[in-house]
């Protein structure tokens, strides 16, 4: 598999997402890059006690969105982000799939960092 970065409409490093305020205490922010559904880059931030947590919004079960409607990435709980086609259960802040089809395989991550009060893609990728 290709690293995030070299997928079809990925955000290029130094890209601004949002405002870090933007994004609420365990919450999400959905991103799309693209015009194309079939080549659409979709992600996602989460925050966590003003840490910042951005993955690719995939399924690594079967390349799927995790979430059918805007903003429901979460169990009913929200303690854990969940696929709602396979179910498939993933942690918050690493990612790894905790239960169902793709279990002990992770989201992909996406590096990013909070410059001057705004989310960017983390310049410093190799």
């Amino acid at each position: 598999m290709k690293p995030w970065f070299e997928e079809k409409n990925a955000p290029n490093k130094g890209t601004v997402l949002c405002k870090a305020a933007e994004v609420k205490e365990e919450g999400v922010i959905e991103f799309e890059f693209g015009e194309s559904i079939k080549t659409m880059f979709r992600m996602f931030i989460y925050r966590n006690q003003n840490n910042y947590f951005a993955y690719i919004n995939r399924c690594p079960h079967f390349s799927v969105p995790l979430n059918l409607d805007c903003g429901d990435l979460f169990t009913s709980d929200k303690a854990q982000f969940i696929c709602s086609h396979h179910y498939a259960t993933f942690n918050t802040t690493s990612g790894l799939c905790t239960d169902g089809p793709c279990k002990g395989r992770s989201l992909t991550s996406i590096p990013i960092q909070v410059k001057y009060g705004n989310i960017v893609v983390d310049e410093c990728l190799k």
